[in-house]
């Protein structure tokens, strides 16, 4: 019986190729050609409407998140689908499951040279979720800060 992609079930140590399609808000999802979608583990954005769950939300507003998110994984092709998401054509991402599987389409993803979701947060687009923040991603966004010559992330923005 074949499953949709979305349903796939990986382990917390399986890794897949994630190529960008499309991106719906800053934190995702992002449609990958693959036919999975992938949500940003660990860090919250405001919503396109300016909305925010929960308190940690940034300053910067939800389209300006998208944006970012656009630039960081891909490059717009101008067009956008008829549910608003932004079309792009980006590289391959290696994304690996959240150990918070809660959600199972929670990723930390990396474009070979940085971490997508601590490079969201260090741009000042995301905060990171106090639970990302002390578990893994302070693991990975502290290896990505020390490898790029310490930029020091630190806890900007944590909830």
């Amino acid at each position: 019986m074949d499953m949709p992609p979305a349903e796939i079930v990986v382990t917390a140590t399986s890794a897949y190729v994630c190529t960008p399609v499309a991106v719906q808000s800053g934190d995702g999802p992002i449609h990958c050609a693959e036919g999975r979608k992938v949500t940003l583990a660990g860090i919250a954005v405001r919503r396109i409407d300016g909305g925010c769950s929960g308190d940690a939300c940034p300053d910067a507003s939800g389209v300006a998140a998208r944006a970012a998110l656009v630039q960081l994984v891909g490059e717009r092709n101008g067009s956008w689908t008829a549910n608003g998401m932004r079309r792009i054509s980006g590289a391959p991402l290696t994304c690996r499951p959240s150990a918070d599987r809660s959600r199972k389409t929670d990723m930390w993803c990396h474009d070979g040279e940085k971490q997508i979701n601590c490079e969201m947060v260090r741009l000042g687009y995301a905060t990171m979720l106090r639970a990302g923040w002390l578990g893994e991603g302070a693991a990975r966004c502290r290896s990505d800060d020390e490898a790029d010559g310490g930029t020091q992330l630190a806890m900007r923005g944590t909830r």
